[in-house]
């Protein structure tokens, strides 16, 4: 009993010893401490964690993982400056596909440019029902007009302003307490009751003035434009190219064009500068007939119209005759093309439809009135475009973004002709919208395609 006593004895010095204590973390105080997690984001982990790839709880002075560790120093280095969530980039940026840092009033690019204009254009959102915007608009009207007799006359003096000032995108207005935001006006400009009071400046979230207020000063951050400050809304539709001396696009597709958002479209320089290299590259004798320049469709035209083709060079006199290119208008600048159903008809027959068409395009009703026998005239040619209009037939034919196949047949039934399947190719190649879907059909495809087994 006595031997065993001592051994005892012996075995509790043992453990005093300094040099053997090891610190073991309470489970309990740990596991605690991980079930009361609270997200953090935006917060930077400390260095170790973020190097290491764990997950650190940011608490201050020391993080978990750095608690359990003797001698180990807990660091937070800040971040660099986030990306500017939310706001997009300047038109131009956008335009040439360059990195910009969105600075207000003028990004790093465009303050190398003199010339360069910086506007930032809002996203597109979501179009209002007609009913909506009918019953917004019969409510603003009705408000301002119980609210200030003299408003039209301020909406005007500010929609003038407006258009000659610079305009800017993102500007979240900080409100002061006890005062109340102005609501916006879509598409026009909220006019100021005080006409004595100055224009308050740009205070952004991303201006010096906003850094500079004190937070305790501000009730609320605002997205209402300061009273006066107008804003030009560009419209989003594609906007027909036109000119005097050239006939203009059938009304139907013009129609068309109203309602096509531009924004789901390719861009209008782009693609013409896409086409001319492509063209650039054909055979000389295909490079001018393969789509017409205005310069080269007007003076084909114009000798169409007085039977001359001696000024025109050899090689488009021999084209006109064998493709039996049709003046169609005497007003404006169109050529046509015979259909394969009248090509080899009579020369009369090919007469009385050239003649019925152009009454219809130049507006002018005919004497003969008689009928056209088993072919329409509307579909007996088809219409030679200019250079110019070729973005806008193509966006009128890729309106339901659909395969080249479907343009193709749109193309037809519009009675255009000489539109390529290259042409379409590089439109669609261009298409946003065709291309998030590309992108997003690619990324659903890795995601299913099964794995193999090792």
């Amino acid at each position: 009993m006595v031997d065993s006593q001592d051994e005892t004895d012996s075995g509790k010095d043992t453990l005093v010893d300094g040099q053997l204590t090891i610190k073991i973390p309470n489970p309990k105080t740990y596991m605690a401490r991980q079930s009361a997690w609270i997200g953090r984001r935006g917060k930077p982990r400390c260095d170790h964690c973020r190097l290491n790839n764990l997950k650190c709880d940011r608490i201050l002075p020391t993080c978990n993982h750095c608690s359990w560790a003797s001698g180990r120093e807990c660091r937070y280095t800040p971040l660099p400056t986030p990306a500017h969530r939310g706001i997009p980039r300047c038109d131009r940026c956008r335009r040439k596909n360059l990195k910009c840092d969105r600075n207000l009033p003028v990004c790093n690019h465009c303050s190398e440019d003199d010339d360069a204009e910086c506007n930032y254009t809002p996203k597109k959102r979501h179009k209002a029902t007609a009913e909506q915007v009918s019953a917004q608009d019969h409510d603003a009207h009705s408000h301002k007009a119980e609210s200030s007799p003299t408003s039209e006359s301020v909406h005007h003096d500010g929609l003038a302003e407006s258009k000659r000032a610079h305009t800017f995108y993102g500007q979240n207005v900080a409100t002061r307490n006890g005062e109340s935001p102005q609501p916006p006006i879509l598409g026009g400009v909220e006019g100021s009751p005080d006409l004595d009071k100055p224009i308050q400046s740009q205070t952004g979230r991303f201006t010096a003035d906003y850094l500079q207020s004190k937070s305790h000063s501000l009730s609320f951050i605002s997205h209402a434009f300061a009273p006066g400050q107008g804003i030009i809304v560009n419209s989003t539709y594609v906007q027909p190219w036109s000119h005097p001396s050239f006939s203009p696009l059938p009304e139907s597709i013009l129609q068309r064009l109203g309602s096509v958002d531009s924004s789901e479209m390719p861009n209008r320089e782009t693609f013409d500068d896409n086409i001319a290299s492509f063209l650039g590259d054909l055979l000389p004798e295909l490079r001018d007939t393969a789509c017409l320049p205005p310069d080269i469709y007007l003076s084909m035209s114009r000798s169409l119209v007085a039977n001359d083709l001696s000024k025109l060079p050899a090689r488009l006199r021999d084209w006109i005759s064998i493709n039996h290119i049709r003046s169609g208008s005497s007003k404006g600048s169109l050529l046509l093309v015979p259909r394969d159903s009248i090509f080899q008809a009579a020369d009369t027959e090919v007469t009385r439809l050239l003649k019925a068409y152009r009454d219809s395009v130049d507006g002018s009703n005919g004497s003969d009135d008689e009928s056209s026998g088993d072919v329409d005239f509307s579909q007996a040619f088809e219409r030679l475009l200019v250079r110019n209009q070729l973005y806008d037939v193509l966006a009128y034919a890729h309106r339901s973004h659909g395969p080249p196949p479907s343009m193709l047949f749109e193309l037809r039934k519009a009675a255009i002709a000489y539109v390529t399947w290259p042409m379409i190719e590089i439109f669609i190649r261009l298409c946003p919208l065709c291309n998030n879907r590309a992108k997003r059909l690619a990324s659903a495809g890795k995601s299913e395609a099964p794995v193999e087994a090792s």
